[in-house]
């Protein structure tokens, strides 16, 4: 999983603000933060989720022997950024 297009877009809207206007971007980061913390809360709890589910695969794999390509596609799924929304 990767930030919303939208959470990614206020992050580069701060950063700029905050090179040409710090206090503006200071009083903008205290309305938006709460969006942020809960974007980057689900993204670090989804990537937390990704690799329990690729070290439960690997430990399946090693149990179920399979093809190198099988193995690749599988790992490829579980280790791939979802698509966004």
């Amino acid at each position: 999983m990767s930030l919303s297009p939208l959470a990614r877009q206020v992050i580069r809207d701060l950063t700029q603000l905050l090179e040409s206007h710090p206090r503006a971007a200071l009083e903008s980061l205290r309305i938006a933060s709460p969006v942020l913390i809960e974007a980057l809360q689900r993204l670090g709890n989804d990537a937390l989720d990704r690799a329990q589910v690729e070290m439960q695969l690997l430990a399946w794999l090693a149990k179920y022997p399979q093809s190198e390509q099988a193995r690749e596609e599988l790992l490829a799924i579980v280790r791939a950024p979802e698509e966004e929304a």
